[in-house]
C-alpha cells in the first residue's frame, strides 16, 4: 500500500513536470495531503508556465508558490507547496 502511495505520488510529479524543470527536495505531509518542493529552472517565463500547469491539474487543489532565488549557475530557484486532492491518491481499476 505505501510503495503504490508513493508511487503514484512520484507519477504525478513526473507527468506535471515540464522539461528545463527540476525538483531537488520532497517533502510529504500525508496528515495535510501536502507536498512541499524546493526546484529551479532556466527562466522566470518557464516558472510560470510550471505554475499554470500545477494549477489546471484537477489532482492538485492548491499550489502555494514563493522563495524565488537566482542561483550561483543563473538559474531562477524557487519553493512550491501542493495540496493534493483524493484523486491524486486513487488506484486505477483492476483488469481482470
Amino acid at each position: 500500500e505505501k510503495h503504490s502511495f508513493s508511487t503514484q505520488l512520484l507519477t504525478l510529479v513526473e507527468e506535471t513536470t515540464l522539461p528545463f524543470v527540476r525538483f531537488s527536495s520532497f517533502n510529504y505531509q500525508p496528515a495535510l495531503n501536502r507536498l512541499d518542493m524546493a526546484g529551479e529552472t532556466t527562466s522566470y517565463s518557464l516558472l510560470a508556465e510550471q505554475l499554470g500547469v500545477l494549477e489546471r491539474n484537477p489532482e492538485v487543489e492548491r499550489v502555494e508558490f514563493g522563495g524565488l532565488s537566482k542561483t550561483a549557475e543563473n538559474f531562477v530557484g524557487f519553493r512550491l507547496n501542493l495540496t493534493l486532492g483524493q484523486s491524486a491518491f486513487k488506484k486505477p481499476p483492476r483488469l481482470e
